[in-house]
């Protein structure tokens, strides 16, 4: 029998790249098809404890327009389980069409080892959802060899657990140096000029001035609590510095406001919403507009 693998040793390299891409593709869509999973069924299970309230306000309703609602609710709620258990066959169908090929562990191998008088918990809790970006950990266990014996380990499975993180904004410093180069013949001193700021005679950077806009006119966070929220971080930014900053942005943005507002006047309905936006006001426990 001939030996179908090649000799190379770039071959064999690039053949082992291309089955781990492969393996690790279907083990993210082996884990994408148990979130749905898992999605499917604690929604089934919250239908069917729906069906069963309604079905228990249904018996003994007297009023006859209370009973048609009922009933409608009840064959809305039938429809979409129906249709969820259908989805959950399907993404079962899927889960077991694309199941690892490359030396499975059997059920036996991989069962959890229960401790006695303890039973497996059966948890609803929701999936993460399966797009989020992911950071993959490996932790190796401290012995290379069997502890007992000291035979050689194998691979016979693998644990894996999910732990949702954020990660919190992050400020830096930009440090700008500017060497100076003097003349060896003359006195002549060369030196690249200062970047323009988006204020003059500050430290604050553009990113920060966004933050700040973005935080009050989008958010609706007032300065002075992102002035406590910045002070968590370690940086003393004041109400008052912040109030000229945000009056400064004001004036530079005033040309773009005006062209906007030309561009708004010119069509023949203007559509306004002036709902105003109530915020507490600091130290004297009011709101204010």
């Amino acid at each position: 029998m001939e030996n179908e693998l090649p000799d190379d040793i770039d071959q064999l390299k690039a053949m082992l790249r291309k089955q781990r891409t492969m393996l690790n593709d279907q083990q993210t869509r082996l884990r994408q098809y148990a979130g749905q999973l898992a999605g499917y069924e604690l929604e089934i299970n919250r239908l069917k404890a729906q069906l069963d309230k309604l079905r228990r306000m249904l018996f003994g309703q007297s009023s006859e327009k209370s009973r048609n609602k009922l009933e409608n609710k009840i064959r809305q709620a039938e429809k979409r389980l129906a249709e969820l258990e259908n989805r959950l066959e399907a993404a079962k169908n899927c889960l077991n069409d694309d199941k690892p090929v490359l030396d499975a562990p059997t059920d036996a191998e991989v069962a959890p080892q229960t401790t006695p008088g303890k039973t497996a918990r059966n948890t609803s809790r929701k999936p993460l959802p399966a797009d989020l970006p992911r950071e993959t950990q490996t932790l190796l266990p401290a012995d290379s060899v069997c502890p007992s014996c000291g035979g050689e380990l194998k691979v016979m499975g693998e644990t894996l657990s999910e732990q949702l993180e954020i990660i919190n904004t992050a400020f830096k410093v930009i440090e700008t140096v500017r060497p100076k180069l003097a003349c060896s013949r003359c006195d002549v001193i060369v030196q690249a000029p200062l970047p323009a700021k988006p204020v003059e005679g500050s430290r604050v950077g553009s990113s920060v001035l966004a933050r700040i806009l973005v935080g009050k006119y989008v958010e609706h966070t007032p300065l002075y609590r992102q002035s406590e929220i910045y002070a968590r971080h370690g940086l003393a930014l004041s109400r008052n510095t912040m109030v000229r900053w945000v009056a400064m942005m004001g004036n530079r943005l005033r040309p773009l406001y005006e062209a906007l507002n030309r561009y708004v006047l010119l069509t023949g309905k203007v559509h306004t919403d002036d709902t105003p936006v109530r915020v507490l006001e600091p130290g004297s426990g009011k709101t204010r507009t």
